[in-house]
């Protein structure tokens, strides 16, 4: 037997268990029953007490493994029901093929989200409803090197729409307000710039700025998106730029989005918007954005840390997540070294609408 191995099952058996939303604590006893192959892959048969006293041997199972690796392919998993050694080996299959099953569920879940993104819409709030479309066209290419090849009929005095490939590209004037109760909820939002909240009171008027692709890559129909609301942010009229549940002042977001001029990065901060909530003697910070590139939106809650460090954290996740195109899942654990290990858990948003991923944090 694969001693190394044997630990490292070991290891991630104990620590499932010990997740929150499975006993909460450490086992008092765990013991190897035995092993078995699986589809080419090695599987941990474990027996387990909950306490030393008053509690029965429980089943547990961990793999699995490929032949000398210390990596599982997430197959841990127990019902707490009580070990049978009669049926133990039939018993532990039955649960891989329960979290297989589960997985195959959610990695369809991940590709129907997935599919359903590609849709970025977002206003500029303007002091009037003065627009010039050719201006924004000629803005578009000055800032940010996008030149349109326009038909006739795609720009007209008040829009301009057009296709870029599969992309639908559209910026309109829309005259008349914004709910006031909406805007100041949203302006609320930007503890950077509490001002903002007196500035769009003089707003009449405002942009529509919508991106549309289904096919390609999202990332890219979203840096399109933020060419263009970063174009009209410039706009002398532009009072604030309504996107991400939240009202960035103009120049504010135009100038996080120029990292995009100075090389070939994503602008992490005109996607997503990271909003604080002070509670007490802690902090929660959540995200707002994420569920349009095709993520579930994080939250951390209860920090006991400085603003500026759970802001900080969470920017790092979400960096993590859109640069490299991860799905975080429930029951996973994420960290940057092998002392920095944080706990995932899928559950309803406290902050966000529908779930979120909760992920754990200790301040330095």
């Amino acid at each position: 037997m694969n001693e190394k191995q044997l630990a490292a099952a070991t290891k991630n058996m104990i620590e499932w268990l010990a997740h929150p939303s499975e006993l909460g604590h450490n086992v008092a006893k765990i013991s190897l029953y035995d092993t078995f192959i699986l589809d080419g892959l090695t599987y941990y048969v474990f027996k387990y007490k909950e306490r030393l006293i008053g509690s029965k041997w429980m089943l547990g199972v961990c793999g699995g493994y490929e032949e000398n690796s210390l990596e599982n392919c997430g197959h841990t998993f127990s019902e707490m029901q009580e070990f049978n050694e009669e049926s133990a080996i039939e018993d532990s299959i039955k649960l891989v093929n329960l979290v297989k099953d589960y997985w195959i569920e959610e990695a369809k879940k991940i590709e129907e989200r997935k599919a359903n993104t590609g849709t970025f819409i977002g206003f500029i709030l303007l002091k009037d409803n003065k627009f010039n479309a050719r201006l924004i066209v000629e803005k578009l290419e000055e800032k940010f090197n996008l030149k349109l090849d326009l038909k006739d009929d795609d720009i007209k005095e008040d829009s301009i729409v057009t296709s870029i490939g599969d992309t639908i590209f559209s910026i309109s004037l829309m005259n008349g307000k914004i709910l006031e109760e909406e805007l100041y909820e949203a302006a609320s939002n930007n503890y950077m710039c509490p001002e903002i909240k007196d500035r769009i009171k003089e707003h009449n008027a405002h942009i529509l700025v919508a991106v549309i692709d289904k096919n390609n890559d999202v990332r890219d129909t979203a840096i399109l998106f933020v060419k263009g609301m970063g174009t009209c942010a410039t706009l002398d009229n532009a009072l604030g730029v309504y996107v991400n549940g939240t009202i960035y002042e103009p120049n504010m977001y135009y100038d996080l989005s120029t990292i995009m001029n100075e090389e070939e990065c994503i602008p992490i901060d005109n996607l997503v918007w990271i909003n604080l909530s002070h509670e007490n003697d802690t902090f929660s910070g959540y995200t707002n954005g994420l569920v349009s590139l095709g993520y579930d939106e994080i939250e951390v809650l209860d920090a006991k840390s400085s603003p500026q460090e759970l802001r900080n954290f969470i920017y790092d996740m979400v960096s993590y997540v859109i640069y490299y195109d991860v799905t975080l899942k429930d029951g996973e654990t994420i960290g940057f070294s092998e002392d920095d290990i944080h706990t995932i858990e899928l559950s309803k948003g406290k902050f966000v609408d529908g779930n979120s991923l909760k992920i754990s944090f200790n301040s330095k």
